[in-house]
């Protein structure tokens, strides 16, 4: 028979988002369903008899270094999940279970508290534990791009912070007076933003070539579009920065595919349903023997993909890449083709220009802002360096950012 409780001192990083208050646990129970049943601050909360045996904090059930459960599913059986009784402390701090093989278990009155099975607990918890919302951009004349510096973001939670939310609410943010050069591995380095390869590698730059593989190794106009909508796993979020800049011309053209999809829905609703249902196929074909290694990428998506919730989230829109081949009908694809050219249309209406300076770093989301460019003319190469990363990657960091700027306001990366 097994006699063991919660380990002391733990502490659990995702309460640190919620709440900081006193609470009591003034009764304990079991059920006759065999759920745990506890009143804390006047509140009757119930918790299934499988969730707490799941959830045991002692020794042998979890690791508290790792954050991570260590209990196997195969010991587990209905029979021994039951739970015989339940009791409160005196202090009402702690509610002690013991299970039908003997296995105690135990919580803390806070911690049980912040994981009620309600619709409050619910309803707070996502209030709380959500970064940031994503905001569809303004009118062009009323949308301001965030600024900061590449110092600030990179040597300070604060700054992190404002980044991140940027990014994450507007789905664009452009990081001033980055170092001379490259900036990849030095970024990636102090901001745990690691890079995310593909078939052209982690990191590159954009220039123009007197034999371009490319359209955007060109001086010509680069047309509003996702990058790489032909993989399965879209890259997220892309930087592009700028380290020699156009004599004339290369402003950058960037616009809100969320803004575009909801104004679409509400001007043309057939338009905006033909483009969530239906879509082109992508493709990146590199076949002539110069190139190593050649490749042949294909995929077929909507132009517009929802959500969960129905709302619009991810465009895939690239008409440089786009396959001649079509899986329709004739009308299908007129009918397709009229409504994405009245969504193209709105993009450019509500379209802003961006003019980015040598050490400008220029980051958004790939899957919602559509960019392009306007045609240059340059008496040197113009030099831009490019690569993604992942939502992950910024949620973790940023997370981690708004807990140690929580305890000390102006706590610097690192120290």
């Amino acid at each position: 028979m097994t006699t063991i409780s919660r380990q002391d001192g733990m502490d659990f990083f995702a309460d640190s988002f919620l709440p900081k208050r006193e609470v009591v646990i003034q009764y304990a129970a079991v059920t006759e369903q065999g759920r745990l049943e506890v009143v804390i601050n006047g509140e009757t909360l119930q918790y299934p008899g499988v969730w707490v045996r799941q959830n045991c904090q002692c020794a042998k059930c979890f690791n508290p270094t790792c954050q991570s459960y260590i209990s196997s599913l195969k010991d587990i059986t209905f029979g021994n999940l039951e739970l015989q009784s339940a009791t409160a402390s005196a202090m009402g701090d702690v509610v002690r279970c013991v299970h039908n093989d003997g296995h105690i278990t135990e919580f803390d009155a806070y911690w049980l508290y912040n994981r009620r099975m309600t619709e409050n607990g619910i309803k707070e918890r996502y209030a709380n534990m959500t970064i940031c919302e994503l905001v569809s951009w303004p009118n062009p004349s009323e949308m301001v791009v965030t600024e900061i510096s590449y110092a600030e973001v990179t040597e300070t939670y604060r700054g992190f912070e404002i980044f991140g939310d940027a990014l994450i609410r507007d789905g664009i943010v452009i990081v001033t007076d980055a170092p001379n050069g490259k900036v990849f591995n030095d970024f990636s380095q102090k901001t745990g933003l690691v890079g995310t390869a593909n078939h052209y590698g982690f990191d590159w730059i954009v220039k123009n070539e007197p034999n371009p593989t490319n359209h955007a190794y060109t001086t010509a106009e680069l047309e509003l579009h996702t990058d790489q909508p032909y993989l399965y796993n879209t890259p997220n979020i892309q930087v592009l920065h700028t380290i020699k800049q156009a004599t004339r011309g290369g402003e950058n053209v960037m616009s809100d595919g969320v803004k575009a999809s909801l104004v679409l829905k509400e001007r043309k609703p057939d338009y905006y349903r033909l483009l969530t249902t239906s879509g082109f196929i992508f493709e990146d074909v590199i076949s002539h023997k110069s190139h190593d290694p050649q490749f042949y990428i294909t995929r077929s998506s909507p132009v517009i993909n929802l959500n969960e919730k129905g709302e619009p989230a991810v465009i895939q829109w690239n008409n440089a890449c786009r396959s001649s081949f079509f899986n329709g009908s004739p009308e299908d694809y007129e009918n397709l083709m009229e409504a994405s050219l009245e969504f193209y249309k709105i993009l450019h209406e509500f379209a802003i220009e961006i003019s980015n300076k040598p050490g400008d770093m220029m980051i958004f989301d790939n899957k919602r802002i559509l960019h392009g460019r306007k045609s240059f003319q340059c008496e040197e190469q113009r030099l831009i360096e490019g690569w993604y990363f992942d939502w992950d990657m910024l949620y973790s960091f940023l997370r981690v950012a708004k807990i140690k700027k929580s305890k000390d306001e102006n706590m610097l990366i690192d120290a």
